[in-house]
């Protein structure tokens, strides 16, 4: 078409941005008929159909409910520690709040909170688990229950006798 000069080197450089970030990857693959022409308007468009378009939004979030739904805690552990849960399960929330603006749903609060509170399966966590249920209209938003439960981890800790020395250093 009658293209401005501007927008030819424009596209141009377009396409070297996104060579340089995506040629590695499988996603490539789909726009690699494009590498003669170099229009960087067309590969960005192809890519953001290949990683947005169709169903694509639709399976990511499944997989987010489905990661969800498989985090537990039941207990500390030499890799694995409860502010680990916590952060597995606000890092899938946040991917689910990025997709929100390629037309995903975003996660009920309820829900959030219901796939944090199953995953706890440690009895250290009984009391606070408790006051929720006792209190619910106190507790409904995901950010309050994980404060709630980081206030009760730290009283639980402040409380435990400090660990004593060996007996054969005494």
């Amino acid at each position: 078409g009658p293209f401005h000069d501007a927008f030819l080197s424009d596209t141009r450089k377009a396409w070297s941005v996104l060579h340089a970030l995506w040629s590695g990857s499988t996603a490539w693959h789909h726009v690699k008929t494009l590498d003669k022409t170099q229009n960087g308007r067309q590969v960005y468009r192809t890519l953001h159909q290949y990683f947005f378009g169709g169903s694509k939004v639709a399976t990511l979030t499944t997989g987010i409910l489905s990661s969800l739904r498989s985090f537990t805690y039941t207990g500390d552990s030499k890799n694995f520690n409860f502010e680990k849960y916590v952060t597995n399960h606000v890092e899938q929330h946040n991917l689910s709040a990025s997709l929100i603006e390629y037309g995903g749903q975003a996660l009920d609060e309820s829900l959030k909170i219901n796939s944090f509170l199953t995953g706890i399966q440690c009895s250290t966590f009984d009391a606070a688990k408790a006051s929720i249920a006792a209190n619910p209209t106190r507790f409904t938003d995901f950010d309050t229950v994980k404060d709630h439960f980081g206030d009760s981890r730290r009283m639980t800790q402040a409380s435990k006798p400090a660990a004593t020395s060996r007996v054969s250093a005494v």
